[in-house]
């Protein structure tokens, strides 16, 4: 059942995945949650012998991708009573190839194609050669993650697109499509039940870090504070974390309710580098989904969508600095600004409506009008 209504012509909502085992597959469930508040909602993505570990956490079901002529062919015959809306995340490869069977196969007044950007996936890919000759050799121009080659492909579904979703209008100058209808779809998440003991002083404050151990996303300046008196570090063990006194490793598989749980704050140090101060980290959004106090830098992105709610750091790497803004976060945490900011920006019910919105605009002038 929806809860913000349906329009005139029952739309099916078919999101599209570049990957079913990496972070992409995140951002495509996170746009399954707001489809799924407007009507049907089908997700798929390339078959693969491994899934992204946390989608068994969401209330979604993926389906292997069959080829492009196939998937045309089977939408077309979904296409005869309603509507069909596309929603393609991040519009890399292997995506494009789907679009323009889709073109092909389903009639253009039953088709509305809307691409979707949530990284600056060209900058991040170009930060990532820039660090090392070794990272040129292995992401040449040739690879389909390469700057180049992901250009291409998003201009390409840009091409056949009706309408573009962003996850921050900071990212939006910066993808393809602005000439596009466009509207601001932040990953969302429903509410998550945590149960958080109360802070005492007589225990390490726990500072999490939950997200994937990468360079651009500062895992590594929060090293040095597990390893003083008074904090403890939480995080999921992946490549590049190693064991250490007052770091505390999360199996993989553990559920984020119980994840978040185990933290009093989560730290979210962000490179300066330009595609990193356009990104929304997807753990910002859960922190406010479970209600957990937040200190991040303060880039476009993260202040576009939490405001005031959370606290704010620029310079990591002064370990007294950190460790009293920690500590103010905690004592100064407001539980109702973080339900404000969840329940107006980044509640599935609500950010459906902007989607609602764009769909109504495009329907009569380029999705056709029945």
């Amino acid at each position: 059942m929806t809860t913000s209504g349906r329009r005139a012509m029952d739309d099916l909502f078919i999101i599209l995945s570049p990957t079913a085992s990496g972070n992409a597959l995140g951002r495509a469930l996170s746009m399954a949650l707001v489809a799924r508040e407007l009507g049907e909602c089908r997700l798929f993505a390339p078959e693969s012998s491994s899934r992204w570990l946390p989608a068994a956490q969401f209330p979604v079901a993926v389906d292997d991708l069959p080829s492009p002529n196939l998937f045309g062919k089977r939408v077309r015959d979904w296409s005869h009573d309603r509507r069909i809306v596309v929603w393609s995340c991040k519009s890399i490869s292997p995506l494009p190839r789907y679009l323009r069977a889709l073109r092909r196969a389903v009639p253009e007044d039953r088709l509305c194609v809307v691409v979707d950007f949530d990284d600056d996936d060209a900058g991040l890919a170009e930060m990532f050669v820039a660090r090392s000759v070794r990272n040129a050799v292995k992401l040449n121009r040739l690879r389909s993650g390469s700057a180049t080659r992901i250009r291409r492909a998003q201009r390409r579904a840009v091409r056949v697109a009706n309408a573009r979703s962003v996850a921050t209008w900071a990212l939006g100058p910066h993808v393809p499509g602005n000439h596009l209808p466009s509207v601001r779809i932040p990953h969302v998440r429903h509410r998550m039940l945590v149960g958080h003991p109360s802070f005492s002083r007589d225990r390490p404050i726990r500072v999490g870090f939950l997200g994937t151990w990468r360079a651009h996303k500062g895992g590594d300046a929060l090293m040095r504070l597990a390893e003083t008196k008074g904090f403890k570090l939480v995080t999921f063990s992946q490549k590049g974390v190693v064991a250490a006194p007052g770091l505390e490793v999360l199996d993989p598989s553990t559920p984020l309710s119980a994840a978040y749980s185990r933290i009093d704050v989560l730290a979210l140090p962000m490179s300066t580098d330009p595609a990193s101060l356009r990104q929304l980290p997807a753990k910002l959004v859960d922190a406010f989904s479970a209600g957990v106090p937040v200190v991040a830098t303060p880039t476009p992105a993260i202040t576009e969508i939490a405001g005031t709610a959370i606290t704010y750091l620029d310079d990591w790497t002064d370990i007294t600095q950190v460790q009293r803004v920690m500590r103010e976060a905690v004592s100064d945490y407001s539980k109702v600004r973080m339900e404000v900011v969840w329940r107006e920006r980044l509640s599935p019910g609500e950010v459906s409506k902007q989607l609602s919105l764009l769909l109504a605009k495009t329907r009569s002038a380029a999705c056709g009008n029945t």
